[in-house]
C-alpha cells in the first residue's frame, strides 16, 4: 500500500519483519516503482524500525516524487 499523508510517504509491505525480509521487500518495491536498480535504494536509518529514512540514487527528488505520485494514482 502506498499513500502520502502529512508530508510523509507511507508504504506497507507484506513481507514479515524477520531476517530483513520486510526491508528487502521495501527496497524491491520502491526500485520497481521508480524504475531503478535495487542497488539505488538504500535504507539510511531505521533498519529495525517501522520508520525508515531512505536514500534514492540516480533520480532527483522531483523525479522520485513524480514517480511515487504516479504509483499512488495507479493504485487509487
Amino acid at each position: 500500500m502506498l499513500r502520502f499523508q502529512e508530508g510523509i510517504w507511507h508504504i506497507r509491505v507484506t513481507a514479515p519483519p524477520v531476517e530483513g525480509k520486510a526491508n528487502a521487500g521495501l527496497v524491491r518495491y520502491l526500485a520497481g516503482l521508480l524504475g531503478i536498480p535495487e542497488s539505488s535504494v538504500a535504507i539510511e536509518h531505521g533498519q529495525t524500525s517501522r520508520n525508515k529514512l531512505l536514500r534514492i540514487s540516480g533520480l532527483t527528488a522531483r523525479q522520485v516524487e513524480s514517480q511515487l505520485n504516479q504509483g499512488l494514482s495507479k493504485r487509487s
